[in-house]
């Protein structure tokens, strides 16, 4: 079995519960790294996964599991507390979920979005921006982890150290697109990272200067 938090602190929370037919039980753990977090396993160190990725100020709590759907309640960071499923059917499938606030004063808010689903194998995986201010600077923020409290966080770098930038301008619409070809390797299954847009708006909320956009979580699957 994984140790999931090595030392004498107890990582388990709450009991195992049966994953439908399947030989493999879910449970809530307390990761040392992603704090309190839905884990699926089958006894093996290996097959013991976080199957979410939330940020610490989520607290998901009040697990039940009924054949392959996990309920659970957690706080988005934008309605409070809310009811969510996961259906483990579709562990493998890739996932895109918006989090938090876009930090912007003008009536016509920044959006983070993305073409295509984030697979292995995906020739041509985009996040985009859309309703930015027209032919304005802009970048994309995108790493593997977060601060705890990012999904909270209004007009703050929201990413920890270390991530990517990429810089490029909207066109006359406010749009803007950057590409990525995700490798067909299996060891990326599962590989969650997190994208935002930064955008130009001269006295902009964030830093003084610019407009951004909604938290991009992003899951790499099959």
């Amino acid at each position: 079995m994984r140790e999931i938090q090595p030392g004498p602190t107890e990582a388990f929370i709450g009991d195992l519960q049966p994953l439908g037919a399947s030989s493999r039980v879910v449970v809530f753990a307390q990761d040392p790294v992603l704090g309190k977090q839905v884990f699926i396993s089958d006894g093996t160190a290996a097959g013991t996964p976080p199957v979410t990725t939330y940020p610490v100020t989520a607290a998901p709590r009040d697990l039940r599991v009924v054949g392959t759907r996990v309920f659970l309640s957690l706080d988005d960071g934008i309605h409070g507390r809310e009811p969510f499923v996961l259906d483990l059917r579709e562990l493998e499938a890739g996932s895109l979920v918006t989090l938090g606030r876009a930090c912007a004063r003008r009536l016509k808010t920044p959006h983070v979005h993305a073409e295509g689903t984030p697979s292995l194998g995906h020739g041509d995986f985009a996040i985009t921006l859309a309703d930015a201010p027209s032919h304005a600077a802009a970048w994309l923020a995108i790493g593997l982890a977060t601060r705890p409290d990012a999904a909270h966080s209004l007009c703050a770098v929201r990413h920890t150290v270390p991530f990517e930038t990429y810089a490029v301008l909207s066109d006359a619409l406010g749009r803007a697109r950057v590409g990525f070809s995700i490798p067909g390797d299996p060891a990326l299954l599962g590989v969650t990272l997190f994208a935002d847009w930064s955008v130009a708006d001269p006295g902009g909320p964030f830093l003084g200067s610019m407009s951004q956009t909604r938290l991009l979580q992003v899951v790499v699957g099959r």
